[in-house]
């Protein structure tokens, strides 16, 4: 089959597998990247640039073998990931004709939209979480998933809710007797695979966020929806007067700098089989009057 259309480039935050499709597709290998396609959007894993380039790959295929419906579905769901999406210079007419129908589909409609604004603070004692659904004519989101922590907790916690125009999701922290959370959501389809992300387990929102200031893993963050690629380390620390000035060492430990008052609690995370592990490792030294904690991570490539 000749499908003549340039080849769309896996956007950077796509997942080896997904790279390994686009790149099929690239080759002319085109029942081979038909076939991973399909595998990969029944999964539940996919995140919001995945979803993009699957759904493209799927797309121009099914229009360069004449098949009008399975391309309309799938483009129409790529130009709501990515609004701004063509086919690249060279497609061939079928492909681009498909672009157009896809467009079309969306006149008269909003962009899709599903919004979220992180509290500032507990709501008596809880953490009280608002998505707006504010454009989905496809009916692409089915439910939002938050992911939370709490300081001390062993592992993510998952609460989810359903609705329509409000979808509101509400996390007990009172009941684990938390002052803080941490956490990170996603707005997913009916297979589990993220349409928006906000947050992710290794930049997670916090609330408040005085409580401890989440900072960047420093060999990047995860990919939104499919976990961290891998992480040796995570250091909670109190920052403040007095504080220790210690943080995570390379191999994800952490130690006490030489203030004589500090408190460092150190947290490993990795991954197992695709599933975020959090166990604490140590609480030392005594603490006295702490202004706030500091959440650091240290991500690294699980061997």
């Amino acid at each position: 089959m000749a499908v003549a259309a340039a080849t769309p480039a896996a956007a950077a935050a796509t997942r080896p597998e997904v790279d390994k499709v686009v790149a099929a597709y690239a080759d002319l290998s085109y029942d081979e990247a038909r076939r991973g396609a399909d595998a990969l959007l029944a999964r539940d894993d996919n995140g919001p640039d995945d979803l993009a380039a699957l759904y493209r790959v799927r797309g121009e295929l099914a229009a360069a073998e004449g098949d009008k419906k399975a391309a309309a579905a799938a483009l129409e769901r790529l130009l709501a990931l990515d609004p701004g999406a063509t086919p690249g210079a060279g497609a061939s007419p079928k492909i681009a004709a498909a672009y157009d129908a896809a467009r079309a589909r969306w006149k008269g409609y909003d962009a899709f939209a599903v919004t979220h604004a992180a509290p500032r603070d507990l709501d008596h004692g809880d953490l009280a979480l608002t998505f707006l659904v504010k454009s989905d004519p496809l009916d692409l989101v089915k439910k939002i998933v938050v992911h939370y922590l709490v300081p001390g907790s062993l592992a993510w916690r998952t609460v989810e809710a359903t609705g329509l125009d409000e979808i509101e999701v509400r996390v007990p922290a009172s009941a684990l007797r938390a002052k803080a959370v941490a956490y990170w959501a996603a707005a997913v389809n009916d297979r589990g695979s993220a349409w928006r992300t906000w947050g992710s387990p290794l930049a997670p929102i916090v609330v408040p966020p005085a409580a401890f200031v989440p900072a960047l893993p420093a060999a990047g963050s995860a990919a939104a929806g499919a976990g961290a690629a891998g992480a040796k380390g995570a250091g909670l620390k109190r920052t403040g007067a007095g504080a220790g000035a210690g943080g995570p060492g390379a191999d994800g430990a952490g130690a006490a700098g030489g203030g004589k008052r500090g408190k460092t609690i150190l947290l490993v995370a990795g991954t197992v089989g695709g599933v975020m592990v959090v166990s604490i490792i140590v609480a030392v030294l005594v603490a006295a009057r702490p202004t706030h904690w500091e959440l650091e991570f240290v991500a690294g490539t699980r061997e």
